[in-house]
């Protein structure tokens, strides 16, 4: 049987070793600059994801009836429990800007503003013409969803998404840029669709 010489067996070792160091550079446990990463959510991602209780929605009569307004799309949510002012304004039409750069997708995504205290600033054409779903939270039938949202979070008002199945799966400060917001639903949606 003839031996190998000593140059093939470096060279078949660099062959079948190559890959092998390949790999470990990508996907080794080493964070290297070089690689593209993936960029994370822009927004505090909730994991696993809360599960928001049914808002409620008085009635004319004053009785209290539980809506299910999660389970109609994503849902795009302006939770603020004081009254709404000049910041709560520019909070609800950041919603209706985010919304409409979804161009196609926007049709997914409904709007909703969970409020208290007075909401005097809102004028007809806000509320009726944009479909702004609008549920008050600041009673007693709202406790268990404030509790949900985080109601250190509510008095100067928080941007949230929930999914299709009413989970909330990011939470925004107001601060934020809306490109960041669109970011996260695009993502969110194309997900959506391959599941």
């Amino acid at each position: 049987m003839k031996k190998s010489s000593p140059e093939s067996r470096i060279l078949a070792a660099l062959f079948l070793g190559l890959p092998v160091l390949v790999a470990l550079a990508v996907f080794g446990p080493w964070e290297l600059g070089w690689l593209p990463q993936a960029e994370g959510p822009y927004g505090q991602r909730y994991d696993p994801p809360i599960v928001l209780p049914e808002i409620p929605q008085e009635t004319p009569t004053g009785s209290s009836t539980g809506v299910e307004w999660a389970r109609a799309g994503w849902s795009l949510i302006y939770a603020r429990v004081s009254s709404c002012d000049e910041p709560c304004l520019e909070g609800l039409e950041l919603l209706r800007q985010v919304r409409l750069a979804l161009a196609e997708d926007r049709d997914f995504v409904q709007r909703v503003y969970l409020y208290g205290g007075s909401i005097d600033a809102l004028d007809a054409e806000t509320v009726l013409t944009t479909g702004l779903v609008m549920r008050r939270i600041d009673g007693p039938a709202g406790t268990e969803l404030r509790q949900a949202l985080g109601e250190d979070r509510l008095d100067d008002g928080h941007i949230y998404i929930a999914d299709p199945g009413g989970n909330l799966v990011l939470s925004y400060s107001l601060d934020v840029e809306h490109e960041g917001i669109i970011t996260d639903l695009k993502r969110l949606l194309a997900i959506s669709r391959i599941v």
